[in-house]
């Protein structure tokens, strides 16, 4: 907490003041974070698609692009390097950052002319499935520190999980 005070020029006391430990100020970060990224309006889904798996590359490909964002990616450097010590923040981040993207992609799904066949429950495990396999490529990539993927490769990523994704969901109709 001290050398938190010292490189945010606030004084121990101020910050104790109104944090009491560590674990309270990086959750009131986490949450102020997280609820910036909330506002931030997911364009890519807003607009209906034809089909499943053109919800998908778009769902998969806006995660990519949040995700590779430095200012995304040094708070999931945060959370990393403390999840030990505070798996609480963990789940702040899950409860809210990764729930919106669901919901989100969750929502568009079901409004397109497949979703609409196959009912809520189907489109939750699509939409989970999709989310949990966007975010295993971008942990593998903040692990590595290979944030400076192309666009083009990001799409030949994304085009690939849509359609294993959507396939998966084919057969098991």
């Amino acid at each position: 907490m001290k050398r938190i005070g010292e490189q945010s020029r606030v004084s121990p006391g101020t910050l104790y003041a109104r944090f009491p430990n560590k674990v309270e100020l990086f959750t009131a970060v986490v949450e102020r974070q997280v609820a910036i990224w909330e506002t931030e309006t997911p364009a890519h889904l807003e607009k209906p698609r034809e089909s499943v798996y053109d919800v998908l590359l778009a769902g998969i490909l806006g995660v990519m692009e949040a995700g590779s964002r430095s200012d995304v990616a040094g708070f999931v450097r945060l959370l990393t390097a403390e999840a030990r010590k505070f798996p609480e923040l963990a789940e702040i981040y899950h409860d809210h950052a990764m729930q919106v993207g669901f919901d989100v992609l969750h929502e568009a799904i079901l409004r397109t002319p497949e979703g609409m066949d196959m009912g809520p429950a189907q489109a939750k495990e699509l939409a989970l499935t999709t989310i949990e396999a966007v975010n295993g490529w971008l942990e593998r990539n903040h692990l590595l520190n290979n944030l400076d993927v192309t666009r083009a490769e990001k799409t030949r990523v994304a085009k690939r999980m849509a359609r294993i994704i959507t396939y998966g969901y084919k057969q098991s109709a």
